[in-house]
């Protein structure tokens, strides 16, 4: 359906509630919720539905209708400040308890446009009292009449809306003088515009009733513009000018919508082209704030079930809220305590001996985390749902921590570095030596981060030619090195699936060779 009706925002509306049922089932999720905490958080997004229906009026033009409402701004704030702030688990009913009133209200509300803009042609074709020649006649003359008037009325609104928006960004006597200028000579233009009849009838009684209903509205912007500018020629500031803007047109929006989606519904059906006038109108009503008879449920409930409602909701709020973040597994901290273990395990610890390489290579102290399956998974899971943390962590990934003291293997690093370490059997002879090589130079290369090096391809090239060293460090012969780096030069260097790790002066001579004078390479 296009406009005039609050298409647009019910639209974002509709967006909105797909979004926050995402987000909610990717944290509930993410944190491994028990079944009890996902019903919890699923009932809240059913008393979502139905919370429409049962607030009551008052209630519903609050939290639903309005150039802001609650129900959007509460669950953009939220996702603001999670997971900085506030826990993740916490918001996750919540998320579909708002995912739920917005669906709910798209959906009254495009029913209600449907039904309105059904009963409004029907009523026209009704009660047309003219030929179709004659309603052509009218419209045409009203596009015509009009055009000059629409450009005339869009020029000043564009120059008031600038007025308005320097006077609140920096409130100088100048600009509120300019202000209150353009709302004097808006309301001087509504009190100098006919009033009379059109030169042609109008086409239908459910018209002119219409267009009645819009007749007092002149005389109150009129006056409301007046104020507004006594209130800044006295050295006032108006901050919230939109809201401003919003609450003066709100009263006679819906008459306005009827009016032009009559209109517009004639020009259909008498094949009139509408100009691009009224077709920027249609479009800048579409996108207006929804108002409460927008979202008014088909049948009349009187609010009578709005308490039982808010009781419940309040009820399963904290319950979802309470159970969801007590049971909830927090998303993993690199940074955490880990016990100091040599050797092959299970559980996420601190490697003692990986950690005196990396900080043989870095320069200073530095530390080497060997997670678990599990706590890698979690952690990679971290760092992909919350923002600028980087990409998924493979089974072969490595990463250094920003502050440049730590270093986390995944576990299959771990493994092939721990069999490395401490295993006798040769690397010539060892059943993976491509897992040696990649692990040990991949150990290396989060060194050269640790040591400061931020550019991925240096890094990349400093550690391969540092995987020698490494070795030796790890235990084992210099001629054992040097073959696990002739292996990565030869089998992994050149098959990197991101460029960034590859450069063209990685080789012996090049402008990254850390033995320039030496025919060594790697």
């Amino acid at each position: 359906m296009k406009g005039p009706y609050a298409t647009g925002a019910l639209s974002f509306y509709a967006i909105s509630a797909l979004s926050l049922a995402f987000i909610g089932a990717y944290r509930a999720g993410l944190y491994q919720l028990p079944a009890s905490a996902w019903a919890l958080a699923l009932g809240l997004g059913v008393l979502g539905l139905l919370a429409p229906l049962a607030m009551s009026a008052p209630a519903r033009g609050r939290v639903l209708a309005g150039s802001r409402p609650l129900i959007v701004i509460v669950p953009i704030v939220a996702l603001v400040l999670t997971p900085r702030v506030l826990p993740s688990p916490f918001t996750v009913g919540p998320f579909f308890f708002c995912a739920g009133v917005l669906f709910a209200t798209s959906t009254i509300g495009f029913w209600n446009i449907s039904q309105r803009r059904r009963a409004l042609r029907r009523r026209l074709v009704e009660t047309m009292t003219q030929s179709d020649e004659g309603v052509r006649a009218w419209l045409q003359e009203q596009f015509a009449s009009n055009k000059g008037e629409q450009k005339a009325s869009s020029k000043r609104s564009r120059a008031l809306l600038r007025a308005l928006r320097a006077q609140a960004w920096i409130s100088t006597r100048k600009r509120r003088a300019r202000a209150a200028a353009m709302l004097r000579k808006e309301a001087a233009a509504l009190d100098e515009a006919p009033q009379s009849e059109p030169a042609v009838p109008l086409p239908s009684e459910a018209l002119v009733a219409l267009v009645l209903a819009c007749a007092e509205s002149p005389g109150r912007l009129r006056a409301a513009y007046l104020r507004a500018a006594e209130h800044l020629e006295s050295g006032g500031r108006m901050v919230r000018w939109r809201s401003w803007l919003g609450s003066v047109w709100l009263p006679e929006l819906d008459a306005y919508r009827d009016v032009t989606a009559a209109v517009d519904s004639l020009a259909v059906r008498y094949r009139v082209k509408p100009p691009r006038w009224f077709r920027a109108t249609c479009r800048k009503f579409s996108c207006s704030a929804v108002t409460a008879r927008d979202v008014e449920p088909p049948w009349n409930r009187a609010g009578r079930g709005a308490k039982p409602v808010t009781a419940a909701v309040a009820v399963i709020v904290v319950a979802s809220a309470t159970l969801s973040t007590a049971t909830a597994q927090a998303p993993l901290d690199d940074a955490r305590a880990l016990p100091i273990r040599t050797g092959a395990g299970l559980e996420s610890h601190v490697e003692p001996l990986f950690s005196r390489v990396a900080s043989r290579i870095a320069r200073h102290r530095a530390e080497v985390r060997c997670w678990s399956r599990h706590d890698w998974q979690r952690l990679s899971a971290q760092r992909t749902s919350w923002p600028r943390r980087g990409r998924r962590l493979g089974r072969w990934s490595a990463y250094a921590s920003l502050d440049h003291e730590r270093a986390h293997l995944s576990p299959a690093l771990c493994t092939a570095l721990t069999r490395l370490a401490y295993g006798r059997v040769p690397v010539e002879r060892d059943y993976w030596p491509a897992a040696l090589s990649f692990s040990v130079a991949t150990l290396a290369h989060e060194s050269q981060h640790l040591k400061g090096i931020s550019n991925e391809a240096k890094a990349e090239c400093y550690g391969m030619q540092t995987i020698t060293f490494t070795a030796q460090a790890l235990g084992r012969t210099k001629e054992e090195g040097r073959y696990l780096a002739y292996l990565y030069w030869r089998d992994e260097y050149h098959d990197h699936r991101d460029p960034a790790y590859i450069s063209a002066e990685c080789r012996d001579g090049g402008g990254l060779d850390l033995r320039p004078r030496s025919d060594l390479w790697p």
